[in-house]
């Protein structure tokens, strides 16, 4: 959900994420970026975007710097692989 996972869509709600824009390239980088330049020679914007009910192009790109890290101790089996983790989870 907070990746976007291909064939899935929430029902309801939002996931709003921060962050700075360059609206010439489309990259995008942490809201600490605002007013710096971009590699491309365009200038970082300060954005709220609504992840799930934005344009595609956009959620194309956040969606490509998001990275999702389980914790590794919280509730898991941190000697197992992450789909051995799923499997007994599902199983309890």
């Amino acid at each position: 959900m907070l990746r976007g996972m291909k064939g899935y869509q929430p029902d309801y709600g939002q996931i709003i994420y921060n962050i700075a824009l360059c609206e010439d390239c489309l990259r995008v980088e942490p809201p600490s970026m605002e007013n710096k330049k971009c590699q491309c020679g365009g200038q970082f914007k300060a954005k709220s975007v609504d992840f799930w009910n934005c344009e595609r192009p956009l959620f194309a790109a956040i969606r490509r710097r998001i990275s999702i890290m389980l914790q590794r101790t919280f509730a898991l089996y941190q000697d197992d692989t992450v789909i051995d983790n799923v499997l007994k989870a599902i199983d309890a």
